[in-house]
């Protein structure tokens, strides 16, 4: 009689740590372009505080002037930093990451050529940029929110030596956290994430902020409530229209429903009371709510929030090209092009017509010219798109 193998163990879940203050506001920016005279990260805003008073907050990150706000991948090495601190456990301020090569093996950039110089400025720029925080701070030994002017990190240190080839570097490099920062460190303000860094990092910026936002809200919270603008302007993003904000939110939080955030379970939007404008609402997984909301499925946020961000996104790209933003009957055609063809064939439509228009090359409308294009594009697809308008408004297919 065969013996049966004794189950391996569950593996568990990873559990990351991150600062909380850090995981709810911002300290990186997630576009590489930023706007025409941008100059810092503010965000400002209300809460309910201690007897029901009302208490404004203010955060403003302002880049170092030599290395700005760092890379593209600024957040990434900040969360990894993080990582590296807790394995060390939080003994001193000093995170001894060893040097920028075993960083880079950490974050997932083996090619040291390209991507060397460009952490190095990732732990320059974390030196100087410069937070300014209005009651954004809790001092629980004072019962009181504290205002802070104050950097991330004091220095950081690289250690070189004269070799065969060189300066080479030792494995003794370490950044320095500063007294506000490891002050909050002693005084457990550690968020535990729930994900891993190669789980974090396999996520675009936008679901990167969102996954430390979420973390941090729906770890007290069973329903957590935000205005749409509000979170946009909190995360931040640069977006310059309503829609491609919604479009950019929608997308980040459908990412971390497929690719498994620990704590959201569903989303979805609602109209504010008074109707001036939207709430996004994030449910926790495994509550009353997540479960009531499940088994309302008209209500539940399946994956046509996104199609739909996707579709209104593409329709004011394509007015914006056309100009015929105020024709009822143009825009109702160009809603039936984004339901019936597919995004790239969009945007080659729009690339033809914009290089047409460029070049001189519109003898009508650029409307015209869109339209005769998509409609050609359809047709090499089977896909026939009839302009002609039926009975009680709208276009037939």
């Amino acid at each position: 009689m065969n013996t049966p193998l004794p189950k391996k163990p569950r593996p568990t879940t990873p559990r990351s740590k991150y600062e909380l203050n850090l995981a709810e506001f911002p300290v990186t920016i997630l576009s590489k372009r930023l706007p025409e005279g941008f100059k810092a990260i503010e965000y400002q805003d209300t809460i309910v505080g201690k007897d029901g008073q009302v208490v404004p907050r203010k955060w403003k990150a302002s880049p170092s002037t030599e290395y700005g706000f760092g890379s593209s991948q600024a957040l990434i090495t900040l969360f990894e930093l993080f990582q590296i601190w807790k394995e060390q456990g939080f003994e001193t301020p000093n995170v001894r990451f060893g040097s920028i090569y075993n960083l880079l093996k950490r974050v997932g950039l083996e090619d040291a050529s390209l991507n060397y110089e460009r952490l190095r400025k990732d732990l320059n720029a974390f030196v100087g940029i410069t937070i300014e925080a209005k009651n954004a701070f809790w001092d629980n030994e004072r019962k009181a929110y504290i205002d802070k002017t104050f950097h991330l990190f004091n220095e950081v240190t690289f250690y070189r030596r004269e070799g065969p080839k060189g300066q080479q570097p030792l494995p003794f490099a370490h950044i320095q956290a500063s007294d506000v920062l490891w002050g909050s460190v002693q005084a457990n303000a550690i968020l535990t994430t729930g994900f891993s860094g190669a789980w974090f990092r396999q996520l675009s910026p936008t679901a990167q902020r969102l996954a430390l936002y979420l973390s941090k809200m729906l770890h007290t919270q069973t329903i957590h409530r935000r205005k749409v603008t509000k979170l946009a302007e909190q995360i931040p993003l640069q977006a310059q229209t309503y829609k491609k904000i919604k479009h950019q939110l929608t997308r980040g939080s459908q990412e971390l429903l497929e690719k498994g955030h620990p704590l959201l379970a569903a989303f979805q939007y609602e109209k504010q009371k008074g109707g001036e404008g939207e709430n996004i609402v994030f449910y926790r997984k495994n509550t009353k709510d997540h479960r009531e909301l499940s088994s309302q499925v008209s209500e539940y946020p399946e994956e046509g929030d996104f199609d739909k961000a996707r579709r209104d996104l593409l329709v004011e790209d394509i007015v914006a090209v056309t100009g015929a933003g105020d024709g009822k009957r143009s825009r109702a055609f160009y809603e039936l092009v984004s339901q019936r063809l597919d995004e790239q064939t969009i945007r080659r439509a729009l690339s033809e017509t914009k290089t047409a228009s460029r070049a001189g090359e519109i003898r009508t409308t650029e409307g015209k010219f869109f339209t005769d294009t998509i409609k050609r594009l359809a047709a090499e697809q089977g896909i026939v798109l009839n302009s002609k308008e039926r009975k009680g408004g709208g276009f037939s297919a």
